[in-house]
């Protein structure tokens, strides 16, 4: 948590007030860009209650220092990158920009008592040429909260560090909030990236657009709704689940090592149903845990040590190998799959107690 000095100046009301080492009290729109200097304290602070910061489709910037660009604290305040109506402000439409140094480790902090809105943003994480430290687009660590159509993306790949630090396009850690429409890239360099990392509870994840990186969306914890994501082009895998209980559905994959991969998970099932998987090494992977799984097309299906779980009206094509295999797993249900052009449809080591 970023600490706010109690002498930071104060924004009231006034759009053409000079932003960097300020606390927002008022509504305020930009007329300008500006680079602050992030040494000591962020370059802006949004506080109060309802309150909120519009970019007008300029850039605010830290170009030195390890503070977060924008920290979001009270309740229900908002930033977003443009008016919606650029008559008002002179603004030209494009999203406004959040831009960090080498050494800022987070673009946006939202905390407090939540329910704030991040819109309409270009947030830009550095590559890997100069991230010494990890990066993160939005730190979420309140609740109730909403990332809605925002761009979280990196400058392309130059002469790398041999260790850079990680990118995270939207990190959750506080409960009830939503991530939509958003476009997130980060970079394949070799450091587990992750376009959205989530241990919160009742999370809705829906219509973003995740492309590169080491993994799409992390599941550590809690529960999550993950609706209609496109994912592509990731090092391990488009979707992981390595705690809690999911419903992921309707979600498009593809040219990832693994579809979606399910290490474990607590409680209940979790749901898998009505994703189109392609073009991936291993369609679903599931390993320790249990899950209900339907109406999928997908490269494969692969459980290891896997119980009490189901397998049914899923079509399976095109895998090199297997369409299902059932490795050490027990009590497994599989009906009513259609399975095309593969080596062999259903395979089976050390397992037991199955239905086919």
């Amino acid at each position: 948590m970023t600490s706010v000095p109690s002498s930071m100046p104060s924004i009231t009301s006034s759009p053409t007030a000079a932003v960097c080492g300020v606390t927002v009290l008022q509504p305020v729109i930009l007329d300008g860009s500006h680079d602050c200097d992030c040494t000591d304290s962020p370059a802006v602070v949004v506080m109060g209650t309802g309150v909120e910061f519009n970019l007008n489709s300029f850039t605010v910037a830290c170009m030195a220092g390890s503070q977060p660009v924008i920290v979001v604290d009270g309740i229900s305040n908002s930033v977003r990158g443009r008016l919606r109506d650029q008559a008002l402000g002179g603004g030209n439409g494009a999203k406004g920009s959040i831009v960090g140094s080498q050494s800022t480790q987070t673009r946006i902090q939202l905390r407090g008592s939540g329910n704030h809105t991040v819109q309409d943003l270009a947030i830009c994480l550095a590559d890997a040429r100069a991230r010494p430290v990890d990066q993160v687009g939005v730190q979420i660590e309140s609740s109730g909260n909403t990332v809605d159509s925002c761009n979280i993306d990196s400058p392309s790949l130059s002469n790398p560090l041999s260790h850079p630090g990680k990118q995270i396009g939207i990190r959750v850690n506080g409960d009830m909030n939503t991530l939509s429409s958003n476009y997130i890239s980060v970079q394949n360099d070799g450091s587990r990236n992750y376009g959205i990392q989530s241990s919160g509870d009742n999370c809705l994840i829906i219509g973003n657009v995740i492309s590169e990186g080491y993994g799409g969306i992390l599941l550590e914890w809690g529960s999550c709704q993950v609706l209609g994501n496109a994912i592509s082009a990731q090092q391990h895998a488009a979707l992981e689940v390595t705690g809690g209980t999911h419903t992921l559905s309707g979600n498009t994959i593809t040219k990832s090592n693994f579809g979606i991969a399910l290490t474990s998970n607590s409680g209940p099932e979790s749901v898998i149903d009505n994703n189109t998987i392609s073009f991936t090494e291993v369609g679903i992977y599931c390993e320790d845990a249990i899950f209900f799984l339907r109406d999928i097309t997908a490269d494969g299906i692969r459980l290891l040590r896997s119980s009490f779980s189901s397998i049914s009206g899923n079509a399976i094509q095109n895998c090199g190998d297997d369409a299902i295999d059932l490795l050490g797993s027990s009590n497994v249900t599989v009906v009513d799959n259609t399975l095309v052009n593969s080596k062999y449809g259903v395979w089976s080591v050390n397992a037991s107690s199955l239905a086919i």
